[in-house]
């Protein structure tokens, strides 16, 4: 296979490894610091030419004071030379702003309190250099809340404005383009400074006076500033926040006039036209009949003698699970209709916008012995442990104690969060499994391979609603919220702008990766793929005779996956993970390199990942073929096999403790630990889901399918969608910086959490739902025209 351009980082583990990057072995041979420390401290010592980390910070802290001292004596000297030389500061400054911050200098000399805001909201060298503290805000909201008291001269007031400058040291990346490519222009971690400026000066304003400010000093060869961010005071509406706002309003409105009719509708109409049936109870509604015959549908006859139809809201793993007889069914009523086409249509089509039917459907947790229940409890936690991941990895940003980070994770339990990356192998598993399972129990009630149907109702499923979550990410985001580290445009900068519509083709992890949108959506692009080829396999398991040609292709698969991962690991030297192999490495630009590689040639490309995809398909198959046979297994057989998956799970996860602890794998293991701990992973997951369907699951099916579970589900496909964004906001705006610790992480989680769900619920509901019924209206609409004489 072609191995197409680089692939962006994915947000779980982008600033983890912006972390890990850095690692420089010290020359010293301390023999008790924690091999993970070398990755930590790489950043103070680069400051001090790879010393031991506490000569680094001494060092740093030098650095700090020699450039204080020596810019104080050289505006003193520049103070008695001509007042050319005073303005060096000035240097390609616009005038506006030189003339603000003459006022406050001004304003300084005589003691104004308002310019002395300016220097007490700018930040200061701040205790715990030695754990690692480099994050300096200063006072965000104290900045922008100067406003000068009448300066001299001046017709305006004086406004505070909040930049963040990054300022280290340099380190010359330019022989290794793929640095470049990670790094930037900063190349190396550096201080970032909150500084407080008017609001006069404009991002280069900022930037050219730290700069100038360093030309100063006798450390311009060894000091740098690499970027300086400023937050504007005011960000006016743009023309796609206008739009997109309007068509919100709309959306709004209609979903607020269809929930009303529904509600007067519901409880003028009880079973004359339309039903809403579950398989316990039948509940009235104003619901449109909609008659849908396609992949994954099933129909049977109700208590009353009605057809329905059990429509699941979709049959992959990143969208609600709902499977025959655990459904809310649309009812399809044989009584004639009264009321003229054009007018039951337009009905139906304004009640597919109604929150009330909707949240119902979503809320319904009644169930049968025909659903795959299970796999509600396994998607909750999946996503679950995903969201915590990635709490971890945004602490990043604003911790102030990195050096005790190395620590913490290489404790025995955080291995849960280092190799977390499993979790969307649980996905891709419970994808491949519920394709197989749906295509085959279609295609024996139908005996038709509706392959058009096949393409766009998946299409559609994801992408609507992913395109709607992408508009209000790309033009309403930088509205949310605001903060010392805040980007409007989000972490991403400039990150969508021309490349937005390569995530709708699902080509991301392969177009421009080098400037990726929404870069945590890789996974969806990989999903597509897998579906869009499944065809090859599930056609041959369905039309001949004997399936062995579609387990043979399947079987192909995941040799393929087995031989490519192992030979890409062994030819570049891939590490074991995200932390493990790549730490021994003594050069900071070889081992930042091969992690970059890890991720653009192994972590995001699709014959790397399609195994567990492939897993989950045999297990569907065998799913379906069983579907009413109970396969009897001697007890202690299931309690051998549950061992044997529970230690194998254990060992996929913590079983690279070692490594993250001074014992890394070698080369040939690292591939083999690639090739197969993704698969094994699968296996484990596909059992747990056979063993509860075939009642063999006991208390871990009892949990997984918890009614609380099955509504919850349901919304998962969107609360992957839209919790980075929320942790974006949170992590970014935040004014202050924390300790890394379990109990601070584990505290924001869950309000991430409940912030996530509550926010893909009410998505789910009043857009996602509408979104899917008015296709079914479509579909219907379609089926009609061309059955008519």
């Amino acid at each position: 296979m072609v191995l197409i351009s680089r692939c962006s980082l994915c947000i779980p583990v982008t600033f983890l490894t912006f972390a890990l990057s850095r690692v420089v072995h010290s020359a010293g041979n301390d023999q008790n610091r924690h091999p993970m420390s070398d990755a930590f401290h790489a950043k103070l010592r680069l400051a001090a030419g790879n010393q031991p980390i506490s000569e680094a910070v001494l060092a740093f802290r030098d650095l700090y004071g020699e450039f204080r001292e020596a810019l104080r004596w050289r505006v003193k000297e520049l103070q008695q030379s001509d007042s050319k030389g005073l303005y060096a500061w000035a240097n390609n400054v616009s005038v506006d702003c030189i003339r603000d911050v003459e006022e406050i200098i001004t304003g300084l000399l005589s003691r104004q309190a308002w310019a002395m805001q300016f220097v007490d909201a700018t930040a200061k060298a701040e205790s715990g250099i030695f754990h690692g503290n480099i994050v300096w805000l200063g006072s965000f909201d104290e900045c922008r809340n100067i406003t000068s008291s009448n300066p001299t001269g001046s017709t305006t007031q004086i406004r505070g404005k909040y930049c963040l400058a990054s300022v280290g040291p340099i380190v010359n990346i330019s022989d290794n383009p793929t640095l470049a490519d990670i790094f930037g222009a900063r190349g190396v971690e550096s201080v970032r400074l909150g500084l407080c400026y008017p609001d006069t000066c404009t991002d280069h304003d900022t930037y050219q006076i730290v700069a100038n400010l360093l030309t100063l000093t006798p450390l311009t060869r060894s000091l740098n500033i690499y970027d300086s961010a400023c937050q504007p005071r005011d960000v006016p509406y743009d023309t796609k926040a206008i739009v997109v706002l309007t068509i919100g309003l709309i959306f709004v409105g209609t979903v607020l006039a269809a929930t009303s009719y529904d509600l007067i509708s519901s409880t003028r109409r009880k079973r004359k036209s339309i039903v809403y049936n579950t398989p316990t109870s039948g509940l009235t509604s104003a619901y449109p009949p909609i008659d849908v015959h396609g992949p994954g549908h099933s129909t049977r006859l109700d208590q009353h003698g009605n057809q329905t139809v059990n429509v699941p809201l979709d049959d992959n793993d990143d969208a609600p699970l709902i499977l025959a007889g655990d459904s809310p069914a649309y009812s399809i009523n044989d009584q004639p209709r009264n009321k003229p086409s054009a007018i039951r249509y337009g009905s139906e089509l304004l009640l597919a916008f109604s929150f009330h039917s909707n949240a119902r459907r979503i809320l319904n947790v009644s169930r049968s012995n025909e659903s795959l229940t299970c796999i509600h409890g396994i998607r909750f936690f999946s996503i679950g442990w995903i969201i915590f991941a990635h709490s971890y990895a945004f602490t990043f940003l604003n911790i102030r104690n990195i050096v005790v980070v190395p620590e913490i994770l290489a404790q025995f339990p955080s291995q849960i969060i280092v190799n977390a990356s499993v979790a969307v192998d649980t996905f891709f598993t419970i994808s491949g499994l519920l394709v197989c399972y749906l295509f085959v129990l279609n295609y024996e009630k139908t005996k038709k391979i509706p392959i058009v149907g096949y393409y766009v109702h998946r299409y559609w499923r994801l992408t609507a609603i992913y395109a709607i979550i992408m508009a209000g990410y790309l033009s309403l985001y930088k509205y949310l919220n605001t903060g010392p580290q805040w980007r409007p445009e989000g972490l991403e900068v400039d990150g969508c702008r021309g490349t937005w519509w390569i995530n709708l083709l699902y080509l991301n992890n392969f177009v421009k990766t080098e400037k990726q949108c929404m870069g945590w959506t890789w996974y969806l692009a990989n999903d597509w793929q897998f579906y869009c080829i499944s065809p090859l396999i599930l056609v041959p398991l369905v039309k001949l005779r004997k399936p062995a040609v579609g387990l043979a292709i399947l079987g192909s698969f995941l040799v393929a996956n087995i031989v490519t991962s192992a030979a890409l690991s062994a030819h570049y030297g891939l590490p074991a993970s995200l932390l493990g192999n790549s730490l021994s490495s003594n050069n900071t630009a070889d081992s930042a390199a091969l992690l970059w590689r890890y991720f653009e040639d192994y972590y995001t490309k699709p014959w790397c990942r399609i195994g567990p995809y492939a897993v989950g398909m045999a297990c569907g198959y065998l799913l379906a073929k069983q579907r009413d046979n109970k396969v009897h297994i001697r007890r202690e057989v299931v309690v051998g096999i549950w061992m044997a998956v529970a230690a194998s799970a254990s060992a996929i996860v913590f079983g690279l403790y070692g490594t993250i602890n001074g014992h890394p794998l070698s080369i040939g293991a690292s591939a083999t630990y690639n090739a197969l701990h993704r698969i094994g992973w699968a296996l484990c997951v596909c059992w747990v889901i056979f063993a509860c369907v075939q009642g063999y699951g006991g208390f871990v099916n009892t949990l997984l399918s918890w009614k609380p579970l099955v509504a919850l589900s349901r919304v998962t496909y969107v609360c992957y969608l839209v919790h980075i964004p929320i942790m974006m906001a949170y992590y970014t705006g935040k004014t202050e910086t924390f300790d890394f610790g379990h109990l601070e992480i584990i505290y924001s989680f869950l309000g991430t959490i409940v912030l996530t769900y509550a926010a893909a619920f009410i998505i789910t509901v009043g857009c996602e739902s509408p979104l899917l019924a008015i296709e079914k209206l479509v579909q219907r609409s379609l089926r009609n025209r061309n059955s008519a004489p």
